[in-house]
């Protein structure tokens, strides 16, 4: 039955929801038959279909446009006109015209010319259409205004929806993303991106319209994010998204009993591609099921809501225990009907009275009270106590509090916690907390509160860490809470003595234990050899940071046994190689010493390697040491012993080399046949080809063969000692059933060779098929060997080898020998594959393989030791030369070796060496300078900061110089030893007393060179025909080459002609790269390049076919992350914008005829990780192959000031032959951005808030403006709460004042709109502005320069002459005039330009205003950048004045009014800025109003007025406002007298419309000069004496509201003049 019912509940379910879809439908059907339908496909026909070219302009100058037409079109085909001001989209517009030209006449049957009687051909006169085109202008529906377009019923919904907030919740929790609302512009109501970004709404819109884009969005989320289409395996059309998208939301809130059709219909309708609507028949069931899974999903969520609230109300009781102090007496509450907080206080508020009963005390103040037991009770349940209350001591204790004040104690402690422990020894008590955040500044905060500025510190530690935004935890606390665990901090607070105590600063065992017990806090990680090994490698190496590296590493490593078992290994090896297992570091520098070169040793370790003559020290406390001269010194001190790491390496190397011999086959090989006492030897075939075919055959088969059983095709495998009574037979046995430990061979077989040496006779055995065969030849042949290599001597003892090795033997002359190691660097770092020493007699050997290694690459291991050349003289063996950087470096240890001193063939092989080698740099010892003793202690100063666990030193690095000259910084001065300081000096500058520098041979002649020339390389040589010369690319890939046959040149000589070859080619190929003419010969090394294209030809395919995956691989990473990071522009993804860049860039490749090709491009920049701040460009980086240069590219892609979306597009074009590829850029550029985000955390923040109709909102400023140019960008918002957006966070109030009591505070600004006020706060002052003049001030002259234009072509300026930056309009019509008519390419035209300093050039505004003879002054209606500037007004008005005889339409009178209504306005309100807010409430229609007064000439009031406010304005004692012969204060009445002056000359000065026409007029009736229909004007009395101003006000007044009466004017217009009047 259970599932019968679940079926019908399923259906009913269905049905509903294809009850629904079927209603949608039938609308959808109704709407395309009506006729509004029809209307809305005719309007829509009209519009122009423009070409790809044309849309694209649009889109660049108007992202948003949606329907676009000319300003005629608007007017006479839609019934709309283009608002005022409005700047239009400019794009081309067909133009051809005609022209006549001669041609030969074309006979049309045979297409042949036609000819004369002479022969000649015929000329005909043709006219040809040439196509052109011209700029013209169009606008967006946008930008007009009027009749609206016929629509599909789209219109906004209204209402109410019931149980909003709870539907709302509900959808969010079905949601795939999180949903946001924010302010968005036109008709815009949400948007879904992807499932790494959440659902936008429109905030604002009613709960309807709200509800239904909410499920619109998610249904996006759900069906179409990349990942849903993925899976599916295709992708959906924009039109079916939105179609499937919207019947889903009209589905779902039907369901509801919400109806969207007024506005669903519509939409379905508009993204519908035909009527047959195929888009929602194809989706049906899609938008069925997912409608369904919606509509279950919210009432399922909605029903939980209800389950949850249920919860919420239900109250838990609360167990109360009552008791004295041993709980001999005691009562056990159940409280109920109050909350814990509400117990709490009443608890804690009790009086003496209330305490007699808690019961009674708790009933009375409502609770149910219930005992549940106490003392008398023979048995109680268990019970977990709430409360506890004490009757003795009337303590409280919240057990609850206390459990979890526990649990969050006893979390293990994090990488990254701070453990701050405070003291307070005179109590003996102690607190310890885990800060978790804000851990770089708690050293700081600490300090700051031991020692703050007043010297007043209030409050607990604790308390001040909470007040500073600090969050931690309690761990551990005296007599309670952990009481016992062993102990651990990061620094120490002893509140009582103001002393902070860093752990850093303990011995480094200390450390290692507190480091122990932290990662141990409350959970086992280590066993106990784990935990010996972490405190013996912080004993022995004193490396902190190495030593917490190994903790962690043990403790994250357990679940992989094998690399744990590695990190073991790798810890204990560091451990062993040091010198002495006995002592460490960290007790040689708390002994006092810590040069970083010298390993400590204790006497008896001292003792063993003074006697093997290695170099031992005497180390002191005072950081000092003294080298140990002979025994009795040694036994002498009682303190530490020290050996350098150089000497220490060098002995580990000697015993390894001493090893090798005592291991190498030869030594061996000797030890058998000469040795004093009885072995054997095992001698196994080579495993080489050779040996392949005898291998395990018997003797007979190689006597059959003719094969001899020759020594040169064995070898030595294993040598034993052999024991009395052992046979062939027992060694056999041995070798096949019980192999020892190391032996490497196998088993004994046929074809090997048993060796014995008995009784000082020496025998070879063959092991055969059966039994063995005596080979004395065999025998033979390795003694002969032996002889030959001069080892025929009996075993040379460990004692006489090191005797003889150390020149301690008798000399039999000079003995000099050489070796050579190829990489000395690879000694330094235990590579088991290091460079061999390779040892030579002869000098000519060592140095023929000295220079074999001498030019290998040293560009991967810069300064570093590489190819190295020593000596052994005597027994003293040193390093000559070590080459650094390409370069020959002179050691002097030699000047150390005594046997080198004395001996005459080691100097003359040293002056062999400078002539044959030549010696480029001397290694040098000397002392510190003054200057870099004090370097050296910053540096240690520093690094002792940043080791205690700053983060931010600079504070105190800021003190650095005070506290060395005080002589405080004398425990970080360096020893004797650190003094001395090791440096490379040049040769020639090196006072040399060995070497005679005059005498080294001339360089031999050349025959072999090879250079680097821009992005090639060159190689020439000597041959029999000339000379043979290649040409290689950066890759070492051959390119060109040849034989330069004439011998009679030089190899230089060849070389200038084939360099100047490929400086000046005839004609540019890839051959010559991006060589140029300036570009040097850089020498490189022949045998180097010629190895390296040589590996380049064998092996170069495969490495850049694997650099090109490596390049594709980080690419694809790079442009994932950007999918992931990237915000968005206009709706656009990476993908579109990637396929715009490439369209423009491939017009413009087409433009200029570039001979490149486009490899492929990237979004970079800020904006592809999401780091944008408001202006901030979009940044795309393009690879590209070919010759042009990077730079001439990137002017030639970014002239034209590309932009998508409103936004400048910077375009860096890149190439494999410079900057690297795609793959090889993104890198670098992600570590950039990383660097970017790292320090936008710690940038300055500013905020800013907006306070309007009783309500305030705050924003952080991301959009890195100052304040004034934020105060700019307020006065441009319409709507300041949404516009302002754009350059800031919306934040709460809350962190708005973090951030304002803050020390990263940069700025703060308040608008405020009801008190006409701007508030600006720097950190430090505060500064008040009035609002109006801040954020809508005059542009300054200064600011703004006006220059003129001329061109000889008016429609394309690039045609012919062009002038501009031209400042006056008499040079502007001189060169007007003097332009030739004869060669004119067009309309000659003057323009004006504006340009605002501070901005490029191409922000400038520019505009023809002459065009030929005529001047067309109406179009500037549509240009305000040059009519509300009125200097550009001033410059056109004396324009039309220099040129009487242009015709002139329109007029510039109306903006000449407006300016000087302009500056009376703000005169009126600058006078009495109160009486100008009681009376005038809105100053735009006042300005209006004020406008058309002076137009028309009513300007009697405004005469009154500011002659009133002359007279008013002048302080007594002033004899002439005017200036005649007084001399004026500079007052501000007198200064405002003096504005009110000018504004009532410029007044009298202007010339009304209705003056002008009537002079107009009067001018036709003019007869010698004198106005004969003029009516006579009667002289007006002049005043005497002086009116008071209210007076003449109230005068005018009268007069004023009378004409009113009589005119017909708007009463609205009217009500605004009378309250000018009334100021």
């Amino acid at each position: 039955m259970a599932d019968a019912n679940v079926n019908k509940v399923s259906m009913t379910e269905k049905q509903k929801v294809k009850e629904i879809t079927d209603r949608l439908e039938e609308g959808l059907k109704e709407l395309f038959e009506g006729e509004k339908y029809k209307s809305y496909l005719n309007t829509m026909s009209k519009f122009h279909n423009y070409s790809a070219n044309n849309i694209q302009l649009i889109e660049m100058q108007c992202p948003d446009a949606t329907y676009v037409a000319g300003y005629k079109a608007w007017q006479k085909n839609f019934e709309r006109h283009v608002n005022r001001g409005e700047r239009g989209i400019r794009i081309l517009a067909p133009a051809p015209y005609k022209i006549k030209e001669e041609q030969e006449k074309i006979d049309p049957v045979t297409n042949e010319p036609v000819l004369d009687r002479d022969g000649m051909p015929v000329m005909e006169e043709v006219e040809i259409k040439i196509p052109a085109f011209r700029v013209v202008t169009v606008f967006d529906y946008s930008q007009t205004d009027g009749k609206e377009l016929p629509g599909l019923g789209v219109s906004e919904l209204h209402g109410n929806v019931e149980n909003y907030r709870d539907f709302m919740e509900a959808l969010s929790r079905v949601s795939p993303v999180p949903i946001r609302y924010e302010g968005m512009e036109g008709d815009r109501k949400g948007y879904f991106i992807d499932l790494n970004h959440p659902i936008a709404i429109k905030e604002g819109m009613e709960e309807v319209q709200t509800v239904k884009t909410g499920v619109h969005e998610v249904a996006h989320a759900k069906l179409h994010a990349k990942e849903a289409e993925q899976e599916t395996g295709f992708a959906k059309d924009r039109e079916t998204k939105e179609v499937e998208a919207e019947s889903i939301a009209y589905t779902v809130c039907q369901h509801f009993g919400i109806d969207t059709s007024d506005y669903s219909f519509g939409y379905i309708a508009g993204w519908s591609s035909t009527k047959e609507m195929p888009e929602l028949k194809s989706s049906l069931d899609t938008i069925r099921r997912t409608s369904s899974e919606l509509i279950k999903g919210i009432e399922a969520q909605l029903l939980e809501m209800e389950k949850e609230r249920a919860a919420e109300q239900a109250q838990e009781d609360i167990l109360l225990l009552v008791s004295n102090t041993d709980r001999s007496e005691y009562d056990l509450l159940s409280v109920k009907g109050m909350e814990r907080a509400e117990l709490m206080n009443l608890l804690s508020g009790m009086k003496d009275d209330d305490r007699q009963s808690v019961e009674a005390y708790l009933e009375r103040a409502g609770a149910w009270v219930t005992l549940l037991g106490n003392e008398r009770s023979e048995e109680v349940e268990e019970f977990h106590l709430d409360y506890a209350y004490n009757t003795d001591t009337n303590e409280i204790t919240d057990y609850k509090a206390l459990q979890e004040e526990r649990e969050k104690a006893n979390v293990p402690v994090e990488y990254g916690d701070v453990i701050v422990r405070i003291s307070m020894p005179e109590k003996g008590e102690y607190e310890t907390i885990k800060i978790t955040n804000m851990q770089s500044e708690v050293q700081n905060a600490l300090y700051d509160m031991l020692f703050p500025e007043d010297d007043v510190r209030q409050g607990s530690v604790t308390d001040y860490l909470k007040e500073k935004g600090f969050a931690f935890v309690p761990i551990m606390r005296s007599g309670g809470l952990n009481d016992g665990y062993p102990q651990f901090y990061d620094f120490d607070v002893d509140v009582a003595k103001k002393e902070i105590h860093a752990a850093s600063e303990l011995p480094a065992t200390v450390q290692a234990q507190q480091l122990i017990n932290r990662m141990e806090f409350h959970r086992t990680v280590y066993d106990s050899d784990e935990r010996n090994l972490i405190m013996n490698h912080a004993y022995k190496l004193d490396d902190m940071y190495a030593t917490t590296s190994l903790a962690h590493s043990l403790a994250e490593q357990k679940d992989d046994l094998p690399l744990l078992w590695e990190t073991i290994k790798a810890a204990e090896k560091e451990i062993d190689a040091l010198p002495d297992g006995m002592v460490g570091l960290s007790e040689m520098h708390e002994y006092g010493y810590s040069w970083d070169e010298m390993l400590p040793l204790t006497k008896e370790r001292a003792s063993e390697l003074f006697g093997e003559d290695v170099a031992v020290y005497r180390l002191h406390a005072d950081g000092s040491e003294t080298l140990v001269e002979d025994s009795a010194a040694l036994q002498g001190h009682d303190g530490l012993f020290g050996v350098e790491k150089g000497d220490w390496s060098a002995y580990l190397e000697y015993q390894t080399m001493k090893q090798e011999l005592a291991e190498s086959e030869p030594n061996r090989e000797a030890q058998l046949l000469y040795g004093r006492e009885d072995r054997f030897g095992i001698y196994q075939l080579k495993g080489t080809d050779e040996t392949r075919d005898f291998r395990y055959m018997a003797m007979d088969y190689l006597e059959m063969k003719g094969i001899p059983v020759s020594k040169e095709n064995y070898e030595l495998v294993y040598t034993g000692e052999l024991k009395e009574g052992m046979s062939i037979d027992d060694i056999f046995t041995k070798f096949n059933i019980d192999h020892p430990a190391d032996f490497t061979g196998h088993s004994l077989s046929v074809s090997d060779v048993v060796v014995l040496h008995q009784d000082g006779e020496n025998t070879s055995h063959y092991v055969d098929s059966l039994g063995y065969r005596e080979i004395p030849e065999f025998t033979k042949e390795m003694e002969v060997a032996a002889e030959i290599m001069g080892e025929e001597v009996p075993a040379v003892d460990v004692a006489d080898e090191t005797l003889e090795e150390n020149g301690q033997g008798e000399p039999d002359g000079d003995k000099v020998s050489y070796y050579v190691i190829e990489d000395l660097s690879t000694w330094a770092e235990n590579n088991p594959e290091k460079s061999k020493l390779e040892r030579f007699d002869s000098l000519p050997g060592a140095v023929a393989k000295f220079a074999e290694y001498q030019g290998k690459n040293a560009e991967d291991k810069p300064d570093m030791a590489r190819a190295t050349f020593g000596f052994n003289v005597n027994g003293s063996e040193f390093d000559l030369i070590h080459v650094r950087n390409h370069e020959n470096c002179l050691s002097l240890d030699f000047t150390h070796s005594r046997a080198a001193g004395e001996s005459s063939r080691f100097m003359d092989d040293l002056q062999t060496l400078y002539d044959k080698v030549g010696f480029d740099k001397v290694r040098v010892h000397r002392e510190m300078s003054l200057e870099e003793v004090k370097d050296f202690v910053k540096q240690r100063f520093e690094h002792q900061l940043k080791s205690s666990g700053l983060d931010d030193v600079s504070l105190y690095m800021d003190r650095f110089d005070a506290l060395y000259g005080q002589g405080k910084m004398e425990h970080l001065m360096p020893t004797d030893n650190q003094k001395q300081i090791v440096e490379d000096v040049p040769f020639m500058e090196w006072e040399n007393p060995y070497i005679d520098t005059s005498v080294r041979q001339a360089d031999r002649e050349e025959t072999e060179l090879a250079f680097q020339l821009a992005d090639r390389y060159i190689s020439i040589q000597e041959v029999s025909e000339g000379y043979d010369y290649t040409i290689y690319d950066m890759n070492y890939r051959e390119l060109d080459g040849g034989v330069y046959d004439n011998p009679a040149l030089t190899i230089r000589q060849a070389l200038n002609e084939i360099v100047t070859d490929l400086k000046e080619p005839m004609h540019r190929s890839e051959l010559e790269g991006n060589i140029h003419t300036y570009d040097e010969l850089i020498p490189i090394d022949y045998d180097e390049l010629a190895e390296k294209a040589e590996q380049e030809a064998k092996y170069g395919m495969e490495r850049r076919m694997q650099k090109e995956a490596q390049d594709r691989k980080a690419v694809e990473e790079f442009k994932a992350k950007t999918g992931e990071l990237f915000n968005g522009i206009s709706g656009k993804t990476q993908e579109d914008i990637e396929l715009d860049v490439y369209a423009y860039l491939q017009s413009k490749i087409d433009e200029y005829e570039i001979n490149i090709e486009l490899v492929d491009m990237a979004v970079s920049g800020s904006r592809c990780r999401g780091l944008e701040k408001a202006g901030s460009d979009l940044d795309v980086v393009v690879e590209y192959k070919g010759r042009e240069t990077e730079d001439d590219l990137f002017n030639a892609f970014n002239e034209d000031g590309f932009m998508i979306g409103g936004i400048k597009v910077d375009i860096n074009p890149i190439t494999e032959g410079k900057t690297g590829t795609l793959g090889e850029y993104l890198p670098g550029v992600e570590s950039y951005l990383e660097g970017v985000r790292e320090a936008r955390e710690h940038e300055p923040k500013s905020i800013f808030s907006i306070r309007m109709n009783d309500e305030e909102r705050f924003f952080e400023n991301t959009s890195g403006l100052d304040t004034d140019a934020l105060c700019r960008a307020y006065g441009e918002c319409q709507l300041p709460f949404v516009e302002m957006g754009q350059y800031g966070r919306w934040i709460d109030i809350g962190e708005y004042a973090q951030i304002q009591q803050s020390d990263r505070l940069a700025f703060s600004i308040e608008f405020n709109e009801e008190t006409d006020r701007i508030t600006i706060f720097d950190g430090e002052n505060f500064e008040d502005r009035g609002l109006r003049e801040t954020v809508y001030p005059e542009q300054k002259e200064n600011d703004v320069k006006i220059t003129l234009t001329v061109a000889e072509c008016g429609e394309f300026h690039n045609l012919g002459e062009y002038h501009e930056g031209i400042e006056s309009v008499e040079e502007a019509v001189a060169v007007f005039n003097r332009i030739p008519p004869e060669r004119m390419n067009g309309i000659r035209s003057i323009g004006i330009n504006i340009h605002t300093e501070g901005t490029e050039a191409y922000e400038d505004t520019q505009m023809d205003i002459v065009s030929g003879r005529t001047a067309d002054l109406e179009i500037l209606d549509y240009v305000p950048d040059i009519t509300d500037n009125p200097k550009a007004v001033a410059v056109i008005a004396e324009l039309i004045d220099k040129m009487p005889d242009i015709e002139v339409r329109g007029s510039l009178e109306k903006w000449q009014a407006s300016f000087l209504a302009k500056e009376i306005d703000q005169l009126s309100y600058d006078y009495d800025t109160h009486q100008y807010n009681d009376t005038v409430e809105d100053r735009e229609a006042q300005v209006a109003n004020i406008t058309e007064d002076i137009r028309n000439g009513n300007t009697e009031y405004l005469n009154d007025f500011l002659n009133a406010m002359i007279s008013d304005s002048m302080r007594e004692g002033i004899a002439d406002i005017f200036g005649k012969g007084a001399e004026l204060d500079d007052s501000e009445g007198v200064q405002t007298a003096r504005k009110a002056k000018e504004l009532l000359d410029r007044l009298a000065e202007y010339k009304p419309l209705a003056k002008v026409e009537e002079l107009e007029e009067c001018n036709y009736n003019m007869i010698d000069n004198v106005l004969n229909n003029e009516k006579p004007k009667e002289e007006k009395e002049k005043q005497t004496g002086r009116v008071s101003i209210r007076e003449k006000l109230a005068e005018k007044k009268a007069v004023i509201e009378q004409r009113d009466k009589s005119e017909k004017e708007v009463p609205e217009k009217g009500t605004e003049k009378k309250s000018e009047r009334e100021i």
